[in-house]
């Protein structure tokens, strides 16, 4: 970190950035993003920044970039400014999230490694085909991509990659799911209050083979018989209950 900038890589890209801890939200230009080729999410609400010199100004949206750090991409959705003093400013959102130490003696910041995901050499990793906007408090399928996959059918499970889950609130249940021809199709949950976007090329999670030894499927419905003796083994607690509590 030079004064209060530090050079970062961002969708392949390497910028020096503006590191702003006084600034709540990450933000880049309108220019950057363009040249970046980045799609830009329009939000619906009505808001209004304002900036370092006093004035006002409304953002354009927002947009997700890959952020390169310590050898570990992750995204992370910066807002989007008509105009900007600097193409990339590194905001306290950011700050938070990567679980920075910022030393103001030594002029040094650091991250902690345990904010990102670590390396699984035994298994493959899962990115997404296109860019993708989860709806708040839903699920939407994505569609996503394996390269390493050498067959054109094969079973794998699928799990989640946990940053985003811990940052995002985006979720993958652990999946077993069919690759044809190296993709396939994914449910993902959004137990945010906001729409999230994943970008297109983003790694969602982690792929191994099935083992057919060790999955057991069921032959069948279950009988009458069985849900009735599954049904007995349940205490129904409110029999416990007084009646005259509401």
């Amino acid at each position: 970190m030079h004064e209060n900038f530090i050079d970062v890589v961002l969708d392949g890209q390497l910028v020096r950035a503006l590191v702003d801890s006084g600034a709540s939200l990450s933000v880049i230009s309108e220019t950057f993003r363009r040249q970046l080729k980045k799609l830009l999410f329009c939000s619906s609400q009505n808001l209004t920044f304002r900036v370092a010199d006093g004035n006002h100004v409304k953002p354009l949206g927002t947009c997700i970039l890959r952020v390169t750090m310590q050898n570990q991409t992750q995204p992370f959705e910066f807002t989007v400014m008509p105009k900007c003093s600097h193409d990339v400013i590194l905001g306290w959102d950011f700050l938070k999230a990567s679980q920075a130490i910022i030393d103001c003696g030594r002029k040094k910041l650091t991250f902690d490694e345990m904010t990102f995901e670590p390396q699984h050499p035994n298994r493959l990793d899962v990115f997404t085909i296109e860019d993708c906007l989860i709806p708040a408090r839903s699920m939407a399928k994505i569609r996503i991509s394996s390269p390493r996959v050498t067959e054109n059918n094969v079973d794998v499970i699928v799990e989640s990659n946990k940053f985003l889950l811990m940052r995002q609130e985006v979720a993958i249940p652990s999946t077993i799911m069919t690759l044809l021809n190296k993709s396939g199709e994914l449910w993902v949950a959004n137990g945010h209050n906001q729409h999230r976007c994943i970008p297109k090329g983003m790694r969602i999670g982690y792929a191994e083979f099935v083992n057919p030894t060790y999955v057991n499927t069921l032959s069948g419905p279950l009988s009458h018989e069985d849900v009735t003796e599954e049904r007995a083994s349940y205490i129904d607690y409110t029999l416990m209950l007084a009646p005259t509590l509401n």
